[in-house]
């Protein structure tokens, strides 16, 4: 279960994986500027996409797939060198 905040009281509440939508982890890095996006084994992919591990175009930023829309794992070279992208509704 994650937490999420729906309030300014930042407390949050949880919810649990089934209230989350399947879709990328993007992340951005500022070396180069340009998103790596991964998507996870079990989501429904676009033809092209890259499943597992995917890197930047200079290789500082990869970023990992945890299933889940906007959740994933960012392995980067230098701190502070990425951003990550949401989807914003």
């Amino acid at each position: 279960m994650g937490r999420v905040d729906d309030d300014d009281t930042g407390k949050g509440t949880l919810r649990s994986a089934k209230d989350r939508a399947l879709g990328p982890f993007r992340v951005r890095c500022l070396h180069c500027n340009t998103i790596a996006e991964s998507w996870h084994r079990d989501s429904p992919t676009p033809k092209g996409a890259i499943i597992g591990m995917a890197y930047c175009q200079c290789g500082n930023v990869g970023a990992d797939s945890l299933g889940f829309q906007d959740f994933g794992r960012v392995l980067f070279r230098n701190p502070n060198s990425y951003e990550v992208v949401t989807e914003k509704k």
